[in-house]
């Protein structure tokens, strides 16, 4: 939660919080990982937060990786509503990949 809160307060101009927030929000996945003490709805939120955190610092690959850990578990839920935002979010960003690799050659 801790991570969540750095987020929440971020002003998204302050790199230190964004920092702070990242590396507490993977040290929670780190600690599930071997616990699993969270549920699915606080774990798409942290991915979502991961995810937006990464498009923040213009690392869409990882940003990808873990919107598409949030599309699993929507998935696994028969959450349809956050499956369809998600995956358009996946799409658009793959195509902002492409169009960026594309434009340097």
């Amino acid at each position: 939660y801790l991570g969540l809160s750095y987020l929440t307060k971020a002003d998204w101009n302050n790199v230190d919080d964004i920092s702070l927030a990242k590396y507490y929000l993977q040290k929670t996945l780190d600690i599930d990982s071997e616990n699993q003490m969270l549920g699915d709805a606080m774990l798409l939120n942290i991915y979502q937060a991961l995810a937006d955190i990464n498009e923040y610092y213009d690392d869409f690959n990882s940003a990808i990786d873990y919107r598409t850990r949030a599309l699993d578990i929507c998935e696994n839920n028969e959450w349809t509503d956050e499956s369809t935002e998600i995956k358009e979010n996946i799409q658009a960003k793959k195509l902002y990949i492409i169009e960026t690799e594309q434009s340097k050659t």
